[in-house]
């Protein structure tokens, strides 16, 4: 039986019963659609093995092995969609520009990534709330739902074609991209039955709302699932099947699920091998839809996010107004989209490009010229102020607390970041508090305490002098030469940071360093991959991971270059059976 779906046979009832649906509730129709325990999917069907092993340096050799001669992926957890791939998702599915899951409780995180793997009571409440309200909205204009409804109903019931066939091809049509994959015979014979159980009670279109509710609350949809072969056994390397290739790509490269031309690729045996993955790929990366994933892959990678519920104390920074959240964010974007533009793509850009974007609002707390119009504007900004992601004023407006500049926490993002360093978190009784500003002192003398505290030494060791480096950035983004009447300070030092190490003048030296560091390189391509597949670098990833590294290089920085190379992976080609699975 279909996950969610009534027992094939349960529409068949007698006019007493039809009389007492009649009069129930319209949240009794969501029962009717089954009592779905989101996570429930069989994972004798799908892959659901947690023992990711521990992870490898991108580059490494994996234990047992001299070379990447052969397929190597590691048994992976299975996930659900994320928040924002369940809102891209529904809405190039019902064609309804509404964001539910915005209000579902937060994804779980995996080394500032957001994945899907636990579903509490909460979040499956809300899944089905969501699924009745949206199937709800999308009946009240079924041509707008789906082109066969176009043509073959007017005014919500059939005309033309008998009622059967329109919504048997319709089932047949949503449910092969809910799904991302075709309907099973069984399957369409159950969604059929469902649809005669709204009709025979109420209409066509109440028939066409309960499959779409059963649709979208089905693990099917709200599922990475991943079916294994008949012929496979626990352990085995197998490549991943056409269609679950198609929702691969078109989850990392648009954060949805795929259309029809991507599925109608998969059926035709063009994404089961590597090249025409590449090919697929690549025009993927073309599309105007790339943009939600690369907005979803930088926002999650540098905590965009964190801009929502940013504040900051307007005593201190009058300026300051609960709009400039929207301006650093479009400005933020904006330097992003042309960083990532197909006639650049390159890591020279993002990490030194000297230019930013702004609209009339943040141009005013930059001191930069009035833009014309009502959006952002390119501005070339002086030299020895600003170059690249770091110095961005979206970056170090996230990363300043609301009174003050945050050395603590520009450095720790620079480790963890850009270097993807594991820092260990601070002792439970130590004071987080920052301390007090101090007219007569400036930031770096204020926060040079924390070296002096032996628990914290080691770490901020590390930290601390990354972070005074970003000190020409107010907690507004705006540069400075001086703070309280004392010229900035802005020297510093990567301790410890690999091949990165050495001491540098301001956060413009250090974008520079970084640049040429193969440490940052390849934690660079250690975030793509992470976020293509919602996980952790393992040993099985090594091959994968040198890969990356050596797709940088090659392509003297591109990232573009980067994500066909994440598709390109071991990683994303196959996978390995969990023990346990079974077909």
């Amino acid at each position: 039986m279909a996950p969610g779906l009534l027992p094939v046979g349960a529409h068949a009832r007698g006019a007493g019963e039809d009389e007492r649906m009649r009069r129930r509730p319209r949240r009794t129709w969501v029962v009717l659609v089954g009592s779905i325990l989101v996570g429930s999917m069989p994972l004798g069907a799908c892959t659901g093995s947690f023992d990711t092993g521990p992870a490898l340096a991108p580059g490494a050799t994996p234990p047992g092995s001299t070379a990447c001669d052969a397929p190597s992926a590691p048994s992976t957890p299975m996930r659900h969609l994320g928040r924002v791939e369940i809102d891209n998702a529904l809405r190039d599915l019902l064609h309804i520009d509404a964001t539910p899951a915005l209000t579902f409780p937060p994804d779980d995180s995996t080394i500032g990534f957001e994945v899907g793997t636990s579903v509490s009571d909460q979040l499956a409440r809300r899944y089905l709330d969501a699924g009745e309200a949206l199937a709800s909205a999308a009946a009240l204009d079924l041509p707008a739902l789906d082109p066969i409804l176009a043509r073959c109903t007017a005014s919500g019931e059939p005309t033309g074609t008998p009622a059967d066939t329109c919504a048997r091809e319709f089932i047949t049509a949503f449910g092969r991209r809910a799904f991302r994959r075709p309907l099973e015979t069984a399957e369409l014979d159950e969604y059929s039955a469902l649809f005669d159980t709204g009709r025979d009670v109420e209409s066509f279109a109440t028939g066409i709302q309960l499959v779409v509710n059963a649709m979208i609350i089905s693990p099917n949809f709200l599922y990475h699932a991943e079916v294994v072969p008949a012929s496979a056994s626990p352990g085995d390397v197998v490549p991943v099947r056409s269609y679950e290739m198609a929702s691969r790509l078109s989850f990392f490269f648009w954060r949805s699920g795929p259309d029809d031309a991507l599925l109608n690729a998969a059926e035709a045996g063009e994404l089961d091998d590597a090249t025409g993955v590449q090919m697929h790929a690549r025009a993927m990366l073309d599309d105007p839809r790339a943009l939600r994933g690369q907005h979803e892959l930088f926002r999650q990678w540098l905590s965009l996010s964190t801009l929502d519920a940013m504040t900051k104390n307007t005593t201190v920074y009058p300026e300051w107004t609960p709009e400039l959240r929207g301006s650093l964010r479009d400005s933020m974007y904006g330097f992003l989209d042309d960083v990532m533009s197909p006639e650049d793509g390159s890591l020279s850009s993002l990490m030194t490009g000297n230019f930013t974007y702004a609209d009339a609002r943040l141009a005013s707390v930059l001191e930069l010229p009035t833009p014309t119009g009502t959006g952002s504007a390119r501005f070339e900004l002086p030299a020895g102020e600003r170059a690249g992601l770091l110095t961005q004023p979206a970056l170090m407006a996230i990363l300043g607390k609301a009174n003050q500049s945050d050395p603590i926490h520009r450095g720790v993002f620079v480790r963890t970041r850009m270097l993807c360093d594991v820092l260990e978190a601070p002792p439970n009784d130590v004071d987080l508090t920052p301390p007090d500003l101090d007219p007569g002192l400036t930031t770096r003398q204020r926060f040079d305490m924390h070296r002096t505290e032996p628990r914290c030494a080691a770490c901020h060791t590390l930290i601390d002098p990354i972070g005074f480096g970003f000190e020409h950035y107010d907690a507004l983004g705006r540069f400075r030469s001086d703070e309280n009447g004392i010229a900035v300070d802005a020297s510093g030092e990567v301790v410890n940071g690999h091949d990165a190490s050495g001491t540098f003048d301001g956060a413009i030296e250090l974008s520079q360093t970084l640049l040429g560091s193969q440490q940052f390189e390849s934690c660079v391509a250690r975030q793509f991959f992470r976020f293509a597949e919602g996980r952790v670098e393992t040993r099985d990833d090594a091959c994968s991971t040198a890969s990356l590294a050596r797709v940088l290089r090659e392509s003297d920085g591109n990232m573009r270059e980067l994500m066909i190379g994440v598709a390109s992976t071991d990683a994303f080609l196959y996978r390995r059976i969990a023990v346990g699975s079974a077909p």
